[in-house]
This record gives structure tokens, sequence and C-alpha cells, in this order.
């Protein structure tokens, strides 16, 4: 039976770029709006024995938007910002084929889509 071997994951570089606009600024609310994309490559060796490792790139997408209440006093001192941001994780197929044909598992694909996201209300005092 074969041993399991060191997984000797790789070093990455991972790129992000991002950018914020401000669609509204009145003096009572502001509305911004928010972008970014970012690249990850798997760090995950090729899987030709006993280990299974499944990884694959990623493509990271997110858009959020922030509506910001300014005026609030004496109630609130600082602004109150209510932010909704949505993510999608795109995984592309990744193949992996086994060189020992009585592997348990044997030779796979995996590929897949993530979905994300979050809502925060904010306070500064």
């Amino acid at each position: 039976l074969e041993q399991p071997v060191e997984p000797t994951f790789k070093d990455i570089v991972v790129v992000r770029l991002g950018a914020e606009t401000r669609l509204a600024d009145g003096r009572l609310a502001a509305l911004l709006l928010r972008g970014g994309y970012a690249y990850e490559p798997s760090p995950v060796p090729e899987q030709k024995g006993l280990t299974n490792y499944v990884d694959s790139d990623k493509h990271l997408f997110s858009v959020g938007v922030t509506f910001e209440l300014k005026r609030l006093q004496p109630l609130l001192p600082q602004p109150l910002q209510f932010q909704l941001a949505v993510q999608l994780i795109w995984l592309p197929e990744t193949r992996v084929h086994k060189t020992n044909p009585a592997d348990p598992v044997g030779s796979y694909r995996a590929h897949g889509l993530i979905a994300g996201g979050s809502f925060l209300t904010r306070m500064t005092f």
C-alpha cells in the first residue's frame, strides 16, 4: 500500500483589484458603490498518489453598496451606515488523473460556484 507523502504545497501570489465610488453625496445622506475581483491560483500540487487534496484556482467577484445617514444629531453624533455585500467565487474545473488503477478514489474532476453575502449596520461612537 502506498504511503502518503508530504503535500509540498507551493507559494502563490494573489492578485486583487477593487474600486469604490460615491454615487450620491448629499448633506443628509450618501450612497457608495464598490466592486472587486481577485484571482487565487491553487497551491495544491498534482495529486497522482494516495492523497486527495481537492482544490481549484479561484476567481472571486464582489459588489457592495453602503447607504450612509449623515445627520442624526443629537441622537447620534456620527453617521449611521447600512452596508450590503455579495460575493461569488467561481472554481473552474480541475481534473485529477490517478496513476494507480487500484486507487480507491480513482480519477476525478472538481469545480463549483460559491455565493455569499453580508448585511452590516455600522455606528461610530
